[in-house]
C-alpha cells in the first residue's frame, strides 16, 4: 500500500514494483555534461582544472602548489600541472572515462565531488590532453570527441624522474589568447593559493577591504 500525504514526498514502496532510473550515455548527454554546462567556455577548464590541482595537494598531503601555463602566440596552449599523487593508467581511465567518477566524496576538505570538471575543456575544444607523473612512470593521454562522445587514446607510457603530479593541457585558437589572459586576471585574484605562472600578471591593490566585499584598482 502507498502512503502519500499532501505535505510530503515520501512513497511506502515496499510492496510496489518500482524501477530504478539511469542514464543512457549517448552524445546527446556527454553534450550537456561536458559541453554545455558552462557559460564561460574559456573559464570554465581555467577554474575547475585549477580548484582540482589544489585539491590533489591536500590528497597528496603535500602544500598545494601548481602550475599555469597561459597561451602566447609561441605556444598557445592553457595547462595547469599539479604536485599531487598523479594517476596510474588505470586511475586515467577509471577517473576520465567514467562520468560522475570522483576520489572526493568521503571528505569535505575537497572542492568538487562530481568529476565533471576534468572534463571542463571539451566545452571549449574537442580535445584535451592528460599527462601524468605517477611514481617514476609518464603517462599520457588524449581526451578526444568521436561521434559526440568523449573517448581517451593512450599516446606515450615511459619513465620519468618527474615528482608526481598531473598537468592537464588544451589547445588555444590564437584569436582567444588574450581572452585567456583576461580570465586568469580575474580568476586567480580569488585564489588564496596562487599559481606559479609564466606570464607576470597585473597586480591588485585593495583600496576598501570590509571582509565581505572589496573594491579593487588593477594597475595595467
Amino acid at each position: 500500500m502507498a502512503i502519500v500525504t499532501s505535505n510530503t514526498t515520501h512513497v511506502d514502496t515496499t510492496n510496489l514494483n518500482s524501477t530504478a532510473f539511469s542514464i543512457q550515455a549517448d552524445a546527446a548527454l556527454f553534450s550537456v555534461l561536458a559541453q554545455k554546462i558552462y557559460t564561460d567556455t574559456i573559464l570554465a577548464p581555467m577554474r575547475e582544472w585549477s580548484t582540482n590541482a589544489i585539491d590533489a595537494c591536500i590528497e597528496a598531503r603535500v602544500a598545494p602548489h601548481f602550475e599555469v601555463h597561459i597561451p602566447t602566440p609561441a605556444d598557445p596552449t592553457f595547462s595547469v600541472r599539479d604536485y599531487g599523487t598523479g594517476l596510474s593508467q588505470d586511475q586515467i581511465i577509471n577517473l576520465f572515462t567514467v562520468v560522475g567518477a570522483s576520489t572526493k566524496r568521503d571528505s569535505n576538505d575537497y572542492n568538487g565531488q562530481f568529476g565533471l570538471g576534468r572534463l571542463a575543456a571539451l566545452s571549449y575544444a574537442e580535445s584535451f590532453t592528460i599527462e601524468s607523473f605517477h611514481n617514476g612512470k609518464y603517462y599520457s593521454y588524449l581526451i578526444s570527441i568521436s561521434e559526440g562522445i568523449p573517448v581517451a587514446i593512450e599516446l606515450a607510457s615511459t619513465h620519468t624522474i618527474e615528482p608526481n603530479g598531473l598537468r592537464l593541457s588544451v589547445p588555444v585558437q590564437l584569436p582567444h589568447i588574450d581572452l585567456f589572459r583576461e580570465r586568469a586576471l580575474q580568476l586567480y585574484r580569488y585564489f588564496s593559493v596562487k599559481p606559479t605562472i609564466n606570464l607576470e600578471l597585473p597586480t591588485v591593490t585593495s583600496l576598501i577591504d570590509t571582509g565581505d566585499w572589496f573594491i579593487d584598482d588593477t594597475s595595467n
